[in-house]
């Protein structure tokens, strides 16, 4: 009820409760997730439509509950990725609004003189969680052993078919080539759109954007379709990107 209510704060409240209810399932799997995956049916297509309301907002108030929705499914995909958010036409719904929120020109109350007040920022933050949202996507998921799930982080991939392995529990494999087909060159297109404009210091980006999007671009090189992709891309990406980045400024001094 809170999720469909006319104001502000309601919707809040009703964001946050959710995200509360994320977290507590943030580490479970297999048949404990049952209940879960049924909250996520029916509360999740009014998130999506809550996220896709506030994007062309530019008020703090929106960035902060923007924000808690791209936080909200960063928990409820972390360990699995329920079965709802697995149909096709959801993941697009779900990409849009991450790729849209990536691409938002930022609003001028997101960009503070104070760096640090700007990394900090609630847009920026939703900004940050959109970029990890896509990229946990396509990073994870296999199955791990249960007994080592906490030390194998980078073991479990549903976006990317070529780090899939036969392994007892969710097979990913629809999920894995569907993304990889049609998602992944459209993440890598948007991100190099952005690093484009960082270059030629129209935008500014945080340093958690950055971070991502250099995640991305390693994953990238791994799966010869989307090397295909990133290849022409890489002598420009290196000189422009990675050196400067890799650089010590004087703020790391």
């Amino acid at each position: 009820q809170l999720l469909s209510a006319n104001d502000a704060g309601s919707v809040f409240a009703g964001v946050q409760c959710l995200l509360a209810m994320c977290r507590v399932y943030r580490f479970k799997a297999g048949d404990v997730r049952g209940d879960f995956d049924k909250v996520v049916s029916v509360t999740f297509p009014l998130l999506l439509n809550i996220g896709n309301r506030l994007v062309p907002e530019t008020s703090i108030d929106a960035g902060e509950i923007l924000r808690t929705v791209m936080k909200a499914y960063k928990h409820a995909i972390y360990f699995e990725l329920p079965g709802p958010l697995r149909e096709h036409q959801v993941m697009v719904g779900w990409c849009t609004l991450f790729l849209t929120l990536v691409a938002k020109d930022p609003p001028p109350s997101s960009l503070p003189d104070d760096l640090d007040e700007r990394e900090s920022n609630h847009w920026w933050k939703a900004k940050k969680w959109a970029y990890a949202n896509l990229n946990r996507l396509f990073v994870r998921y296999e199955r791990v052993n249960p007994f080592t799930e906490f030390y194998a982080d980078t073991s479990r991939r549903y976006g990317n078919p070529t780090t899939l392995t036969k392994s007892p529990g969710e097979d990913y494999s629809d999920v894995a080539k569907s993304f990889i087909t049609n998602f992944a060159p459209e993440i890598l297109k948007v991100y190099l759109q952005q690093i484009e404009k960082w270059v030629a210091k129209s935008i500014w980006l945080s340093k958690g954007c950055l971070s991502y999007t250099l995640n991305y671009l390693d994953e990238c090189v791994k799966p010869k379709s989307m090397w295909t992709h990133l290849k022409p891309h890489m002598e420009t990406l290196v000189s422009h990107l990675l050196f400067p980045v890799l650089c010590q400024s004087d703020e790391d001094i």
